[in-house]
């Protein structure tokens, strides 16, 4: 424990919680107050890890405990997601490039992602996001650990079997203009209907290809909303059957 960087989980431990909702865009104040914990939360951390549990399963159990505290919820969300690899940009660049270990340390993420999955890292960041919809840095963080945790195919199915896409267009709803929470729902969606037509039929249920369609047309001068939105549609093209559909929804106008 006393090893444990505790920096890289959010606040320290033991200092006052400044974190505050926010409203529509990240960075902005949210009028829903958080509530107050109904225990020492830095203290019962503390103790589980001195119990011999990993950051992993005392993070997650956590965030089940305080599921209705928007400061844990975001306190927490933020532990998982440092807890969740992630390689992109110029680092991911730069390892493929230089690196001979290159697929080692592809067996190492993929590993860690098991191990989340395993332990119901995709549940509860499902159940907390549905438990704060309101607030766009918990539909942001969440929506980022989603986009990692579906790089892994047993953890889409996951993500699907507990309602993970209906939540993910319903953050797309509720935080219509915000732009970093539609980059990483798309690229969650991208994730989930890479490899499994099944789970491409699961976003086409009731409104999906329509929501999706203008969504992506409501930020359609962000690139990096673009760009995993028009992955996201490419993936749902695998399905034959829903081409028409797609088509139908304006999605060919968005691209071309």
């Amino acid at each position: 424990v006393e090893n444990t960087d505790w920096h890289s989980f959010g606040p320290e431990l033991g200092t006052e919680v400044r974190e505050q909702p926010c409203h529509g865009h990240v960075g902005q104040l949210e009028t829903e107050s958080p509530t107050q914990p109904s225990e020492d939360s830095s203290s019962r951390l503390i103790s589980l890890m001195k119990s011999g549990n990993s950051p992993e399963v005392t993070i997650i159990a956590e965030l089940k405990q305080h599921m209705g505290d928007l400061v844990a919820a975001q306190r927490g969300t933020a532990a998982l997601l440092a807890l969740t690899p992630s390689l992109e940009g110029e680092k991911l660049e730069h390892i493929q490039k230089k690196h001979s270990r290159w697929i080692g340390l592809l067996n190492e993420m993929q590993a860690q992602y098991s191990k989340l999955g395993e332990l119901g890292a995709a549940e509860v960041t499902i159940d907390v996001l549905l438990s704060h919809q309101k607030c766009a840095i918990v539909a942001a963080t969440t929506m980022k650990i989603l986009l990692l945790m579906a790089r892994n195919d047993s953890n889409t199915v996951k993500i699907v079997g507990h309602k993970g896409i209906p939540a993910i267009l319903a953050s797309m709803q509720q935080h219509s203009m915000d732009a970093t929470v539609h980059e990483y729902c798309f690229g969650a969606l991208r994730n989930i209907t890479l490899s499994n037509l099944d789970h491409c039929a699961a976003i086409t249920d009731g409104e999906g290809i329509r929501l999706v369609v203008q969504a992506a047309r409501r930020h359609i001068s962000n690139s990096l909303v673009v760009q995993q939105a028009c992955a996201a549609l490419k993936n749902l093209c695998a399905c034959r059957n829903l081409r028409p559909r797609i088509a139908h929804a304006g999605a060919l106008d968005l691209i071309v």
